[in-house]
C-alpha cells in the first residue's frame, strides 16, 4: 500500500547484485514508472539470523531493537528496518548510480509482488466455463508455487446478495450512471438497477471474503438463465480490484501479478484474430471503465444471452500482454509481449457492437 510504511531499507558491506524483471501483463495494462515499494527476504542457508532488526511498522511482528546475532560474513545484511516511503531519501548516504537505482526498483517491485501474492485470496464465483480447458487449474499447485488461495462460491450466493439489496441503495449510483455514461435506447431502468445491484453485491462479496481479485462464470447461468450478465459490474469493479470472467484462474493470477508489479488497473481480452504482427483482443462486454476512451458506452446484448455490455473502445497507447500457462509436466510458463494499442477496424461480435451503440437517450 502506498499509504503505509512498506518500503525497506537494508545495509550491506559490499555491492549488491540483483536480477531484474520488466513489469508485464492476455491480461494487459499501461505500464508507468511507479514509485517502488516492496519487501525483502534474506535466506541464510541454515545459519543464524543475522543483523540488526528494527521494525517500525505498527503492524509488524518483529519489535526487537537489539541485534539478534552478529554478522558472521562481511556480505551479510547488517540492518533491516521498515520506514515510510517519504523517509527513504533521507537515509541514503551515497548517490545511487542510475543503473543501480533502476535495478533496485525492479527488485523492489518483484519482491513486493511475491509477498503480496503469498497473502492473496482470489474469489472464484462458479467454476470453469464452456469447456475452456486452458482455464483449468491445480489448486494446490497454485497455492504452493505461486501463492494465492482460491476461494470458490457458487453463483447463487451472488444472486441472493443481489436480491437482498434494496432499490434505494443504488439510486445514487443510477443517477451517476445516467449522467456519466452513454446508455443505449434499449436499456431499461430495471436493467440498469439490477446491473448496479450486481456491482454492489460483487463488491460486498470481495470485502466479506477479503478477495484480492475475482473471476466469475457468466455463461450460461447468469447470461441465459438469470438474464443479466456481469460485464458492466466487472467493468466498474475492475478499477478497484483485478476482475475477469469465465472462471479462468491462470488468467486472473496473471492479472493479479501485473497489478502488484504496476499498481495499475489490469484488463483482459479474448484473442479474436491474429494478422501478421497485429492481434485483435476484446471481451464480449467487459473493459475497465478507466481504460476506455471517452465516456463509458453501455448497451444491451441482443443474441444468445441477455444483459448489459460495456461497448467502450480501449484507449490507444503502450500495453504489455501476458498469459500464465502450464508446461507439459504441469510446471508454469508465461508468454509476455509488448506493443501499441490502436483502435480496431469496426467489427461486430455475436450479440453486440464493440464499436457503435444505439443512440443514447439518457
Amino acid at each position: 500500500s502506498r499509504n503505509s510504511p512498506t518500503c525497506l531499507r537494508w545495509r550491506t558491506s559490499r555491492k549488491v547484485s540483483t536480477s531484474c524483471c520488466q513489469p508485464s501483463e492476455i491480461a494487459f495494462l499501461n505500464p508507468t514508472s511507479a514509485s517502488c515499494t516492496g519487501s525483502f527476504t534474506r535466506k541464510n542457508r541454515g545459519r543464524q539470523k543475522t543483523a540488526h532488526q528494527t521494525i517500525t511498522d505498527k503492524n509488524a511482528n518483529l519489535t526487537a531493537s537489539a541485534p539478534v546475532a552478529k554478522p558472521k560474513e562481511p556480505h551479510e545484511i547488517a540492518e533491516i528496518k521498515w520506514v515510510n516511503p517519504e523517509e527513504i531519501k533521507k537515509m541514503f548516504t551515497t548517490n545511487f548510480d542510475a543503473k543501480v537505482k533502476k535495478e533496485l526498483g525492479y527488485f523492489a517491485r518483484v519482491s513486493h509482488a511475491l509477498r503480496q501474492l503469498s497473502h492473496s485470496r482470489i474469489g472464484l464465483i462458479g467454476y470453469l466455463s464452456m469447456g475452456m480447458y486452458t482455464g483449468a487449474f491445480d489448486h494446490l499447485s497454485i497455492r504452493k508455487n505461486l501463492g494465492p488461495e482460491i476461494d470458490q462460491v457458487d453463483q447463487y450466493v451472488l444472486i441472493k446478495k443481489i436480491e437482498e439489496i434494496k432499490s434505494a441503495k443504488v439510486e445514487e449510483l443510477k443517477k451517476k450512471a445516467q449522467k456519466e455514461w452513454d446508455i443505449g435506447r434499449a436499456v431499461t431502468d430495471q436493467d440498469l438497477e439490477i446491473t448496479l445491484k450486481m456491482y454492489l453485491a460483487l463488491k460486498n462479496l470481495a470485502e466479506e471474503f477479503k478477495w484480492s481479485a475475482l473471476t466469475i462464470k457468466c455463461q450460461y447461468e447468469l447470461s441465459k438463465y438469470y438474464k443479466h450478465t456481469p460485464c458492466v459490474p466487472l467493468s466498474m469493479l475492475a478499477d478497484e480490484i483485478p476482475c475477469s470472467c469465465e472462471g479462468d484462474i491462470p488468467l486472473i493470477v496473471t492479472q493479479l501479478m501485473m497489478h502488484y508489479l504496476s499498481n495499475q488497473t489490469v484488463s483482459y481480452g479474448d484473442t479474436h484474430t491474429i494478422e501478421g504482427d497485429k492481434v485483435v483482443l476484446g471481451a464480449c462486454g467487459y473493459a475497465p471503465f478507466s481504460l476506455g476512451e471517452g465516456r463509458p458506452k453501455v448497451d444491451k446484448t441482443t443474441v444468445l444471452y441477455e444483459g448489459l455490455a460495456n461497448c467502450t473502445v480501449y484507449k490507444e497507447g503502450k500495453v504489455t500482454l501476458a498469459r500464465l500457462s502450464y508446461t507439459k509436466n504441469r510446471g508454469y510458463k508465461m508468454h509476455i509481449a509488448t506493443g501499441q494499442a490502436h483502435k480496431p477496424e469496426p467489427f461486430r461480435e455475436v450479440g453486440l457492437s464493440l464499436i457503435h451503440i444505439s443512440e443514447p437517450t439518457r
